[in-house]
């Protein structure tokens, strides 16, 4: 039988699933009595340790909740206690005297009373605590649950995995707008600089602004640190946003606009002039020749190196719990820090960025070879 129905029969009665549990926890139990008790305690002692474990059991077997750990970690906790009480017991045997007994029997009504309000306090505080903090010191110190069981038990991981799955697309959706409106005018002012001179008129000095405006652009957002620029929008602009992902959306995607911006120009700068005049001579303006002939050309010649910018971006998305989005390296801290155990959260975390990223290249590997077998 599992757990659950152990302890359905034992609720029930049932003297042979407490016979199931002596006769499978017996030996564990014993060596956690005996690691408390090595030094102090008899054989005897440890012997009273397992009985009264499994008594207890037998008495409220309702204190067991199978949602947060195993029978035998139930177990092991019990035993320990058992241990540990048992401890305090010998050790007032052998410090205070025979004759003090009066005394003796005072401290130990001092010392209960101490320590039920020493756990009406914890329990106060722990109530306090807001979730998921509350329910993970619980697993972890009352259950000893482990962090991985921790975060599948909550699905911490899986939800943060959304977030960040979120932040990655969104940003990438508006880094690619940003990337293709600026490309097109820093390529078009370089191709046509010479042409526009020699036309004057609004269109030069418009097209000179916003060439300028881009290249501000371009110089800000790449000389500045991403943590920063998040931080400013955020805490300044949208200082009244409640949630953090638009917020780190609109971030990411400005960031990586500038990048992608560059990415594409070098892509449009590369493609052959005839292909402009191509597109002339089948009648088509300058902006139609761009978006049917020049851009679809572009985008296979920069797939691999906007690839990369893309891995990138996704692991950028690690430090947007700065401001306070529960993300997928944000979760792995919480966990760390509520159980004091940093190795497995955080390589946790490390593999899931890194299935991430080798799904996303498996991806585009294909979309690469699909656009080679079109071009044939």
């Amino acid at each position: 039988m599992n757990d659950e129905k152990l302890i359905t029969a034992i609720q029930n009665r049932d003297e042979t699933a407490i016979s199931d549990v002596i006769t499978r926890y017996s030996r564990l139990l014993w060596k956690t009595a005996s690691a408390v008790l090595k030094n102090i305690g008899s054989t005897q002692d440890v012997e009273e340790c397992v009985a009264d474990t499994f008594i207890y059991l037998w008495e409220h077997p309702d204190r067991y909740d199978a949602r947060r750990g195993k029978l035998k970690t139930w177990l092991s906790i019990v035993a320990r206690t058992q241990a540990v009480n048992r401890c305090r017991e010998i050790a007032k045997r052998k410090i205070i005297p025979l004759e003090d007994a009066g005394f003796l029997s005072q401290t130990d009504i001092v010392d209960g009373v101490l320590h039920q309000e020493t756990q009406r306090t914890l329990a106060a505080s722990i109530n306090a605590l807001e979730e998921p903090a509350r329910e993970i010191l619980i697993r972890r110190y009352y259950y000893e649950q482990k962090p991985k069981e921790i975060a599948r038990a909550l699905g911490l991981n899986v939800k943060q995995v959304n977030n960040t799955l979120k932040i990655t697309a969104g940003a990438l959706c508006v880094g690619i707008v940003i990337g293709i409106i600026v490309a097109a005018i820093r390529s078009s002012y370089d191709k046509n600089l010479e042409t526009l001179k020699l036309r004057g008129g609004f269109g030069f000095h418009l097209f000179r602004l916003l060439n300028g405006i881009c290249r501000l652009y371009l110089t800000v957002i790449r000389g500045t640190p991403v943590v920063v620029q998040l931080m400013i929008c955020y805490f300044v602009i949208f200082v009244s946003a409640k949630d953090g992902i638009p917020v780190a959306i609109f971030a990411f995607g400005i960031n990586s606009g500038a990048y992608v911006a560059e990415i594409f120009r070098g892509g449009i700068m590369s493609i052959d002039g005839g292909q402009f005049e191509a597109g002339r001579s089948l009648g088509f303006n300058y902006l139609q020749t761009m978006w049917h002939i020049i851009i679809p050309q572009m985008f296979k010649a920069v797939l691999p190196t906007l690839c990369n910018e893309f891995i990138a971006l996704l692991k950028e998305t690690s430090v947007a719990g700065y401001v306070g989005v529960v993300d997928l390296t944000k979760a792995g801290n919480i966990i760390a820090g509520r159980t004091y155990d940093y190795f497995i959260p955080l390589f946790t975390v490390a593999l899931v960025y890194l299935f991430l990223v080798v799904v996303l290249s498996w991806l585009v590997g294909r979309l690469e070879r699909r656009l080679r077998r079109s071009e044939r």
